[in-house]
């Protein structure tokens, strides 16, 4: 059954921790095609963002970026979520990763099963309503 909460969006800056927005000076890393990245950083939703290709997510790259929040698409051509949450854990990130994607049936179905993949990162869904 799915949950009656699930497409709820879910605010794209805010910590999971204590529900609270802390945008101010973040570094944000997008991971996506290039289309994708310039959309979000043009949409206004973000403080200044770098953008990668997922081949480009490497430990060097992340030591030179410091991000607190990385955003992905829920699924691209060539990647998925949780290709992208095992590759972050095993190089080590802690931190906050978001999927961007339109309304799902279950996104409860969804976070859980990345979470349980890859526990230390903080994960959510980011729902994007469709466009009419």
């Amino acid at each position: 059954m799915p949950n009656s909460i699930s497409n709820q969006p879910h605010d794209l800056m805010s910590n999971e921790q204590d529900g609270e927005n802390s945008c101010t000076a973040e570094r944000v890393l997008i991971i996506g095609p290039v289309e994708y990245r310039t959309f979000l950083a043009q949409s206004g939703n973000l403080p200044q963002s770098t953008g990668a290709e997922f081949r480009e997510l490497t430990a060097g790259f992340l030591a030179k970026h410091q991000p607190d929040l990385i955003v992905a698409p829920l699924l691209s051509l060539s990647f998925d979520i949780l290709d992208v949450a095992r590759r972050l854990e095993t190089l080590g990130y802690r931190g906050r990763l978001r999927a961007l994607t339109s309304p799902l049936p279950d996104v409860a179905a969804v976070e859980a099963e990345v979470r349980s993949y890859c526990p230390s990162i903080e994960f959510t869904l980011v729902i994007f309503p469709l466009q009419a």
